[in-house]
């Protein structure tokens, strides 16, 4: 059967990459939600979570798992990624017509792989009349007040439970927010960095000011600064800043999702 999934959660974790930061902050608790089928015995054999736009399916490929999904206009950029090939055939397959395929483009886990005077120099590289701040709770307020910056926040319930779990930094300009990094997602000790910046800001090393901040104050917490690219524009600013390629993986988007542009964006 079908059911939320809270208890025997050791086991549905098997099931997943145990290096997905958003699988983890789901299956701990703190995002998102997890449901999972049990054979009669109880154990969990397939699974799924959500979390912002991620939906993630693990273990045994079942069609049960594709239906209740949010809807188009729940979640209009709804992208899922499958654990292994019984599920890509099988979303394929249910969505026959209505699906579109892309690669992201995973980074490997390193902690040692940074050169923090390396990000530190980054960060001086801010161009003149711009400034770096963390996210407090009047910047936390005008993140989710704009479309191009709410992901930075939005997937984190309240400031309360951003201010517990989450981390990350503004640029602005005259006082205005134009650039954020900030934990599209977090576990106990990781989070999966998100980037974005206004459109009428980019291509001047603010995304990359921004990042390398968040990862130093990151690295100063103990911390794991993941980075899973959109593209690969996204991945080269990765490596810029000291990530080492991972895997190449297919997404698929089902409900009218936008295909990730040419901008960083996690």
């Amino acid at each position: 059967m079908i059911m939320p999934a809270r208890d025997g959660l050791s086991g549905i974790q098997r099931l997943f990459n145990p290096d997905e930061v958003i699988v983890r902050a789901c299956l701990e608790g703190i995002l998102g939600k997890v449901s999972a089928l049990f054979d009669r015995e109880g154990k969990p054999v397939s699974a799924r979570t959500i979390v912002g736009d991620f939906c993630h399916l693990a273990g045994e490929a079942n069609p049960a798992l594709l239906r209740g999904l949010p809807t188009a206009t729940e979640r209009p950029n709804l992208i899922l990624i499958p654990e292994g090939r019984a599920w890509e055939a099988l979303i394929e397959s249910e969505f026959a017509g209505r699906f579109a395929r892309f690669p992201r483009y995973a980074t490997a886990r390193d902690p040692a792989a940074f050169d923090r005077e390396r990000l530190a120099g980054f960060v001086k590289k801010l161009p003149v009349f711009y400034g770096i701040r963390p996210i407090d709770r009047a910047l936390h307020r005008a993140a989710l007040a704009q479309e191009w910056s709410r992901d930075l926040c939005s997937n984190f319930p309240s400031w309360d439970a951003w201010q517990a779990f989450g981390a990350g930094f503004v640029v602005l300009k005259e006082g205005e927010p134009v650039c954020g990094a900030a934990s599209y997602a977090a576990s106990s000790d990781a989070i999966e960095i998100e980037i974005d910046t206004r459109a009428d800001h980019r291509r001047r090393g603010l995304a990359r000011a921004a990042a390398a901040k968040l990862i130093l104050a990151c690295l100063d917490r103990g911390v794991y600064p993941g980075w899973d690219a959109a593209n690969r524009e996204s991945l080269a600013l990765a490596e810029q800043l000291g990530y080492r390629p991972g895997r190449e993986y297919p997404a698929y988007s089902v409900s009218g999702a936008r295909i990730p542009d040419g901008r960083p964006k996690r």
